[in-house]
């Protein structure tokens, strides 16, 4: 899940995509790329002793020892590390540099049906490699004018990447409907085809997990917010899974 802005509700979504991808039967992993470590957080998943940038660009071997398990069937962890900020300049050292992660990322064909990025709100070259890597890219919200700006400015790097617009998708996130102003962007969001159906509404179920460390799907699962997250996922398990951006196993 990509944005270049904080607080948009990145880390949720990646979080509650991961569990209800793998309540669905996919093995799933969940690679938390933001020093921050919110999705980590959530999941309640710390970094081993040896976890560092480094780790991330060794070979597949090094790459694999940090991953862990969560307490959910099938849902898998490489967690977020305060050493992250070291990254790009280690990224920037090497030749290739916008492609290094995407070939980590490769050696786990093998070993998951769908592996989730949850990326720190930069336009560097860990978004350089985030993007490359991707076979969707989603782009969760706001409904405000700022965040479309947020939008774009991703949607323009991957231009200068020559990524294909076949590969972005957004949606819209933690809506009010409340608020007139919000509902008239959504309006004129939901024109676009590259915008998906299912709105992630405002919720006090969404505040509650970072209070319980659990997917919404575990803390709240009869909320409106878990349901909207649930159609969140099947709708873009429809887009990886029965189209050509990606394949089933």
């Amino acid at each position: 899940r990509y944005s270049s802005k904080g607080g948009v509700g990145k880390s949720t979504a990646s979080v509650n995509l991961g569990f209800y991808a793998s309540e669905s039967g996919l093995r799933t992993l969940l690679v938390d790329l933001d020093r921050v470590g919110s999705s980590s957080y959530f999941l309640q998943v710390a970094p081993k002793k040896s976890h560092s940038s480094n780790a991330l660009l060794k070979g597949a071997k090094s790459f694999y020892k940090q991953i862990r398990p969560t307490d959910f069937p099938l849902l898998d962890v490489l967690p977020s590390s305060e050493n992250y900020s070291q990254l790009v300049l280690l990224l920037d050292k090497k030749k290739h540099a916008s492609d290094q992660l995407a070939k980590r990322f490769k050696t786990l064909h093998d070993s998951y049906d769908l592996v989730i990025l949850d990326t720190p709100p930069t336009l560097d070259l860990i978004a350089d490699n985030v993007l490359l890597a991707s076979d969707l890219i989603l782009i969760p919200v706001l409904p405000s004018a700022l965040s479309l700006l947020g939008m774009n400015e991703v949607k323009n790097k991957a231009a200068d990447l020559q990524i294909d617009t076949a590969h972005i998708r957004y949606f819209v996130s933690q809506l009010d409907k409340r608020i007139g102003m919000q509902k008239a962007v959504v309006q004129e969001l939901i024109q676009d085809e590259k915008c998906l159906h299912t709105i992630i509404p405002c919720s006090s179920a969404i505040q509650r997990m970072a209070l319980l460390q659990d997917p919404i799907g575990v803390s709240d699962k009869r909320s409106t917010a878990a349901k909207a997250y649930k159609a969140l996922y099947l709708e873009v398990a429809k887009i990886l899974f029965a189209s050509n951006i990606g394949e089933t196993r």
